[in-house]
């Protein structure tokens, strides 16, 4: 195939008024079906072919509908994104433009960046997941499957991030997921919640703190009431804080803390033996 590429670009010299479309295509066509070459041969001649496509629309058609086969061979069976990308760039730079063209580029750059996002994913490589679909996304912005995941990727990447103790830039992103995307994606809220609690871990359980730890529950509350995290810790802050109050027989403001944790966890039993118990006292 490349020797028959290397004969027709010698004619295309020769005569150059003259088009070879049609010889053009069958050699595309032949090498890229044919199973015996492999991925970088046809990575080879392709790039080669696209040379050679600059006045010839019929070709140009041709090379790039072949191309996507090509784009995901690289990608799926050899994680060649470097070749991927640079052999993008030349078709781009080389070939007619029309917008059949144009939108079929632009689907195979999507592509291209979804899978770069989905195998940083698979790594834990969160941020730069988060930055290859946003790169998909100035291509596709309505395209919802790209929207879902970027909602995703950027809920789990503010997460980790909070995981790590960067509480601050964790909100930041989080909140600014939540602003663009208001509903229809309840990882937002989930993300969100854990956000928060994530960020309350670290803050000692004494009644110093009683006030901001209050503050941020119902700040998770006021998002995700039913969340299953968020009932599970704030029973354990308000039976820490109440457990504080009987120690210095403040029975009264303990019953009161216990009575606010029923309010996030009506049903938590640690809380409801709480309040049996001081019950009792207070009688």
């Amino acid at each position: 195939y490349t020797d028959a590429y290397n004969q027709m670009n010698k004619a295309v010299k020769i005569y150059t008024n003259q088009t070879f479309s049609e010889a053009y295509k069958y050699i595309v066509t032949v090498s890229q079906l044919d199973f015996t070459l492999d991925v970088s041969e046809k990575h080879t001649l392709l790039n080669s072919l696209s040379l050679s496509t600059k006045n010839d629309s019929m070709l140009t058609y041709t090379l790039v509908n072949h191309l996507g086969e090509l784009v995901e061979d690289l990608l799926k069976l050899e994680e060649n994104f470097e070749s991927v990308t640079e052999l993008l760039a030349q078709v781009e730079s080389n070939i007619l433009q029309d917008s059949f063209i144009d939108k079929k580029l632009r689907d195979y750059y999507v592509y291209m960046y979804t899978v770069f996002a989905q195998n940083a994913s698979l790594k834990g490589e969160t941020l730069i997941a988060k930055s290859n679909i946003e790169k998909a996304l100035i291509l596709s912005p309505d395209n919802s499957t790209l929207n879902t995941y970027y909602v995703s990727v950027t809920s789990n990447y503010a997460t980790k991030l909070s995981q790590s103790g960067f509480f601050d830039a964790a909100q930041s992103i989080i909140e600014t997921l939540a602003s663009k995307y208001p509903e229809g994606y309840p990882i937002i809220d989930e993300s969100r919640v854990q956000i928060i609690l994530n960020a309350l871990m670290p803050i000692p359980i004494t009644y110093e703190n009683e006030e901001r730890l209050r503050q941020e529950l119902n700040l998770a509350y006021s998002i995700q009431p039913e969340n299953i995290y968020l009932k599970s810790f704030s029973a354990t802050i308000f039976h820490e804080l109440a457990m504080q109050q009987v120690r210095r027989s403040n029975y009264q403001k303990a019953k009161d803390l216990i009575l606010d944790g029923l309010k996030f966890n009506s049903t938590d039993p640690t809380l409801l033996s709480d309040l049996k118990l001081i019950e009792d006292i207070l009688k």
